[in-house]
């Protein structure tokens, strides 16, 4: 079992210009696609996945991105050492997109290779920052079959090892050269009851798939490709509190009870420009088909990326996400042809900036308990434990009652078996004297007998069709319903007692 958890952020503060440049504000914009590598996040194994030149790969919980786990090279000497994947085959003529998690160290230089085993199709230079970063290549096949992607030194020979997770290989629509956000099919999407992510056969080892229905996942595209120019940003510092007290009845004051982070409301301001009112009214539209709440058919929140760069256009800090959904600023001022001010309003419903990916850890816990026969008590101590050498008899444990101190378990065979586990002494007791299943128990009122319904006519000698009471001091068997006959079918809650009969004293019922 594994939990994962986020890890939250502040947006940097930035110095004021007149346009945020240093700051990448991007929407995603849903679309579907299918990662086609097997185990992206190593989170059982690293098949597929081959150390080059002396590197040696690790499974590792010491730092990671998508989950639990991520793979852990420490390269060798050799100045090309790495690791590559084996991808499926691919079809000659069609574009991939191929992305990655790295982490690192500052200014090792690593690159991406794709190679067809003939020739190098593309190779990307990825230079480390010393924090997470996603990279990413395109490329066309020029033959049909597998391919090999590295990830490798850039011709130098240090021996820092860095980590990575993430791994991604999508086909590319005709026309639709960009890769994607990540994909695996233990993510969820915004909309409850969606199958958002999947897998397409056995989790991590087989290709998963995002579907275009959901907003969590897509190209991420900067505000820029929509003409709209960052300003300023508003509201994503510290995030608001409120404080929640109760009045005291006759003095003055509250009694403090909690402080809670609300939801907040942010702003992005900036500006549209066109040369022309067409250019403007295009440029407006595109906006407004990126960030409406519809825009992947049912209705959700959206996500921003937010990340700090230098005049260069280099990443300079981690990826931030912001889930939230617009609220107003696109409503229109029309005061000129060629430009447009706008403020755009969103509600972040999770006041925190997070991380991109999700950090993880394994839950230890027991999977085999010896001796379990069909049950088990579970101990806040100790787990999982068995019952006393547990169920005695065949069939399925169908009912279970815990009465002062001992527990009484039956089951649903056609000679059913009834266990009385004693823990004042450690005894358990096995009675096989029932002619048919065991449905319910339930205790009598003062506790001195356990009611026993089922499908059986007899018990120990004891005639008693459905129904009948075991003496908890005694052990003894008593018949409770000899004018009751042709029982179908009697059940238990509550301490009640629920029978179906057909017949009552010899009238129908």
């Amino acid at each position: 079992m594994t939990t994962t958890v986020r890890s939250h952020r502040e947006a940097t503060r930035i110095v004021k210009d007149y346009f945020l440049d240093d700051v990448r504000l991007s929407v995603i914009i849903p679309i579907e696609r299918t990662n086609l590598i097997l185990g992206p996040s190593f989170e059982t194994n690293t098949t597929d996945y081959t150390a080059v030149d002396g590197a040696i790969l690790t499974r590792t919980t010491e730092d990671q991105r998508r989950g639990a786990y991520a793979l852990k090279v420490k390269p060798g000497l050799s100045s090309i050492s790495g690791l590559y994947y084996t991808s499926p085959s691919l079809t000659s003529g069609n574009t991939y997109a191929f992305s990655l998690d790295v982490n690192v160290r500052g200014g090792r230089k690593y690159q991406i290779r794709v190679s067809d085993n003939a020739r190098n199709l593309v190779t990307k230079k990825v230079i480390g920052k010393g924090f997470w970063e996603r990279v990413s290549v395109v490329f066309t096949a020029v033959t049909t079959g597998v391919h090999r992607i590295y990830f490798e030194k850039d011709d130098n020979t240090n021996t820092d090892a860095f980590f990575t997770d993430g791994w991604q290989l999508e086909l590319c629509e005709a026309g639709n050269f960009w890769p994607t956000t990540y994909i695996d099919g233990d993510q969820s999407g915004f909309v409850a009851n969606q199958t958002a992510y999947y897998w397409n056969g056995a989790a991590h080892a087989s290709s998963s798939t995002r579907i275009a229905g959901t907003r969590a996942g897509g190209r991420e595209m900067n505000l820029k490709d929509f003409g709209f120019r960052v300003l300023a940003i508003i509201g994503l510092g510290f995030a608001p509190l409120v404080n929640v007290a109760t009045p005291y009845g006759l003095m003055d004051g509250s009694y403090y009870q909690r402080t809670v982070v609300k939801a907040r409301t942010f702003s992005v301001v900036g500006q549209i420009n066109g040369s022309t009112l067409q250019e403007m009214n295009l440029f407006r539209q595109s906006l407004v088909d990126a960030i409406q709440p519809d825009a992947a058919g049912i209705r959700q929140p959206l996500v921003l990326q937010y990340q700090q760069m230098n005049r260069r256009g280099e990443a300079i800090g981690e990826t931030l996400e912001i889930v939230a959904s617009y609220s107003s600023g696109l409503d229109g001022i029309f005061d000129n042809f060629n430009q447009e001010k706008i403020t755009l309003q969103f509600t972040a419903f999770d006041p925190y900036l997070s991380d991109v990916g999700c950090r993880g850890a394994t839950l230890s816990f027991s999977s085999d308990v010896t001796n379990a026969n069909k049950v088990v008590k579970l101990s806040k101590q100790s787990g999982w434990s068995s019952i006393i050498g547990g169920f005695s008899g065949l069939g399925n444990v169908d009912a279970l009652l815990y009465h002062n101190g001992v527990l009484y378990a039956g089951s649903t065979v056609s000679s059913g078996d009834l266990n009385i586990f004693n823990f004042a002494n450690n005894t358990r007791t096995v009675i096989s004297t029932f002619d048919g299943a065991i449905h319910a128990l339930a205790p009598s009122p003062d506790g001195t007998q356990i009611y026993i319904s089922g499908n059986f006519t007899s018990v120990a000698g004891v005639t008693s069709p459905g129904l009948v009471a075991y003496n908890v001091s005694s052990g003894t068997f008593t018949s409770l319903n000899s004018a009751i006959a042709g029982v179908g079918d009697v059940a238990a809650g509550g301490g009640l007692l629920d029978v179906h009969f057909a017949d009552a004293g010899g009238d129908a019922a």
